[in-house]
């Protein structure tokens, strides 16, 4: 009496493949959440920089340094600041935009009054 084995190699195998490509795909959707995630942390970082610095600069105009004095100050970095100054009757005022090649991060006004 001969009794025939089956082999269950196969389904062993297909079962062994099913598994790795699962992982396969969600370690691929990992990698992209961590991607984006470093790119939210650097925009983040830039933005807090930049309020930053465009804080520092409104506080030092309205102490009465000179658009010049702030525009050397700021003058180096990676974030592009941009002073613009106008006057309406005696008020003095400084718009301040921190930008990049790719982003504007933000804008503010500061103001101060100038001696009649």
């Amino acid at each position: 009496m001969s009794i025939k084995r089956r082999s269950r190699n196969g389904a062993f195998l297909i079962e062994l493949l099913t598994v790795i490509a699962i992982f396969a795909v969600c370690a691929a959707a990992c990698v992209r959440v961590i991607g984006i995630a470093a790119s939210e942390m650097k925009y983040a970082e830039r933005l807090s920089d930049a309020q930053i610095k465009t804080a520092d600069i409104a506080e030092c105009y309205k102490s009465g340094e000179s658009i010049s004095e702030l525009s050397q100050r700021y003058a180096d970095g990676d974030i592009r600041i941009q002073l613009s100054e106008r006057t309406t009757g005696n008020i003095q005022y400084l718009d301040i935009t921190a930008s990049d090649d790719e982003n504007t991060y933000i804008t503010i006004t500061s103001a101060r009054r100038v001696a009649s």
